[in-house]
C-alpha cells in the first residue's frame, strides 16, 4: 500500500489543495492520499477559523467524488497540537510505503518543524511546486539526507490560498472557480468568513 498524507487546517478547502493531492496521487503512483485535518496548526494563528468539525465536512464534501482521495481525522481525534510526525506516526502500520504531501512555500520552511528527522524516517517527502518558490530555493535549505528523501512532482502554478478564499468571502465575491461548490453550499448555509480574512 502506497500512502499519501496531506495534512493542513484546510480553512477552508480550495482546488489547489485538491490538485497537490491528485498530481500526487496520479504521479507517484500513490493507492491513496489521507487529507488529515488539523485541530489547529502550530504555525497560524487564524482569527476567521472555522470550527474543526466543519473543516472536516468540507474536506468530505470536496473529495466525495474523486477516487483515491479520502478525509483523514487523526488529527481531529487526537487534539491540538497538530504535529506532522505524530500524524505520521499514526498512519506508518504494517508494510505501507508513506509519503507526505507538501507544496515548496512549505518545503521551505521545513527544518522549522518538529522533529524533520522523524519525519523523513517515516515518510518520504512529495513536493510539488508551489508559486512564489522554485524548488531549488527550498532544496537549498535543506540537509543533504533530507534532499535524498524528496519526490518531486510536477504541479500547475495555481495561485490560491485559503486566506485569499477567506478574504473574497469577507468582500462579498464570488469563490466558484476557487474551491468545489459542495464547499462554497457548506461557507454559504454556515455564513462561515464573514467577520474579516
Amino acid at each position: 500500500m502506497r500512502r499519501g498524507v496531506l495534512g493542513g487546517t484546510f480553512n477552508p478547502i480550495h482546488n489547489g489543495h485538491l490538485r497537490l493531492a491528485v498530481e500526487a496521487l496520479e504521479q507517484l503512483s500513490l493507492n491513496e492520499v489521507v487529507l488529515e485535518v488539523a485541530v489547529a496548526s502550530p504555525f497560524k494563528t487564524e482569527e476567521q477559523s472555522a470550527d474543526a468539525a466543519l473543516r472536516f465536512e468540507m474536506v468530505c464534501a470536496a473529495v466525495e467524488s474523486t477516487p483515491g482521495l479520502r478525509a483523514g481525522r487523526t488529527d481531529l481525534d487526537r487534539g491540538p497540537p497538530s504535529y506532522t510526525v505524530v500524524t505520521l506516526a499514526a498512519h506508518s502500520a504494517g508494510d505501507r510505503e508513506l509519503w507526505f504531501i507538501l507544496g515548496s512555500d512549505s518545503l521551505r520552511s521545513f527544518p522549522n518543524w518538529r522533529d524533520p528527522d522523524g519525519i523523513v524516517r517515516l515518510a518520504r517527502l512529495a513536493a510539488g511546486e508551489r508559486p512564489g518558490c522554485k524548488r531549488g530555493e527550498a532544496l537549498d535549505l535543506l540537509r543533504t539526507e533530507w534532499r535524498d528523501r524528496v519526490d518531486w512532482f510536477e504541479m500547475p502554478l495555481l495561485d490560491v490560498s485559503s486566506s485569499a478564499v477567506r478574504r473574497r468571502v469577507a468582500d462579498g465575491r464570488c469563490i466558484r472557480h476557487l474551491t468545489p461548490e459542495s464547499v462554497v453550499r457548506m461557507i454559504e448555509r454556515e455564513r462561515l468568513y464573514r467577520g474579516g480574512p
